[in-house]
């Protein structure tokens, strides 16, 4: 596959299983909260250009006020032991994570459903059950 489409991107996410709903220009998967993490997690997957962008977050889960220095330093810990996806925290707090995709040579639809989608939500799911741990008194959004 070379420079995919969001509906080829939506084919790759129906062979997955995962439930996602497309809205405007972009498909959104939602991961319930579990036992690990308490929140639910959403994942918004884009076609930017010659690019998939797949961003994380939470909506329920915020970095305490009282202690963004120390969430920073989390997402930093993670940037430096992961290659991808990269983890900060957004203008509100919120943490975030992102990665890239570049899809203007030809790439295998199966590495683009196991080493892009499956691995990003895979780090997903890492990444918040960690923070949840780490920040266990955290903030739920109003």
């Amino acid at each position: 596959m070379k420079n995919v489409s969001l509906n080829d991107l939506r084919d790759i996410l129906d062979e997955t299983g995962l439930r996602h709903v497309k809205k405007e220009n972009v498909l959104l998967v939602s991961l319930p909260a579990d036992e690990d993490f308490g929140c639910d997690i959403l994942i918004l997957l884009a076609v930017e250009g010659s690019r998939i962008r797949a961003v994380a977050g939470s909506r329920d889960f915020q970095a305490p006020r009282a202690n963004r220095i120390q969430a920073l330093e989390f997402c930093n810990r993670w940037n430096d032991d992961k290659a991808a996806p990269r983890a900060y925290l957004d203008e509100e707090g919120y943490f975030r994570l992102d990665w890239f995709l570049y899809t203007d040579v030809d790439i295998a639809e199966s590495y683009i459903k196991e080493r892009f989608v499956d691995l990003f939500i895979a780090s997903s799911w890492q990444f918040f059950k960690e923070a949840g741990q780490e920040f266990a008194d955290f903030e739920r959004a109003n």
